[in-house]
């Protein structure tokens, strides 16, 4: 990495960062939780998964179909699993790339992975759908874990 990179990086974590204490300091829970939902959401549509997502409503498959499909995309590293009338996602590792790339470090960021699942599913399934975060990596724990009712 070049010295401007190093410099690039620095700034954008330093950013990031007091992006997110203002975040956290200045506005309320839901407010919060919405915006970095929205931007997940958004990040969703760089994303091969929400082109499958629109495949499969279109056709009109099973939710089911998407599942398989989400799991062959994933070779292995997410495990996509209905549970009754909801799905069960878990992430063996963090995805999100600003916080791969040590941009990101606070846990209310993972509120931006709910929004990208929540995109994917309701573009498949052309219904509202809630993601209920459950674990995350980004709060301490071992995998990120979601449930998503539709």
């Amino acid at each position: 990495m070049s010295t401007r990179e190093e410099r690039l990086k620095e700034h954008l974590q330093a950013w990031f960062e007091a992006a997110m204490a203002s975040l956290e300091k200045c506005v309320d829970e839901k407010t919060r939780v919405n915006l970095l939902e929205n931007c997940g959401r958004a990040c969703a549509h760089h994303s091969p998964f929400v082109k499958h997502a629109r495949t499969i409503r279109e056709s009109r498959k099973k939710i089911d179909e998407l599942l398989d499909q989400l799991s062959r995309q994933t070779k292995g590293q997410v495990v996509w699993q209905r549970v009754g009338n909801s799905v069960q996602v878990v992430y063996k590792r963090c995805f999100c790339p600003l916080r791969g790339a040590g941009l990101v470090q606070s846990s209310t960021f993972c509120n931006c992975s709910a929004g990208w699942l929540r995109e994917v599913f309701e573009t498949a399934s052309g219904k509202p759908a809630k993601v209920e975060i459950l674990e995350t990596i980004g709060q301490g724990d071992s995998v990120c874990k979601f449930t998503i009712f539709n």
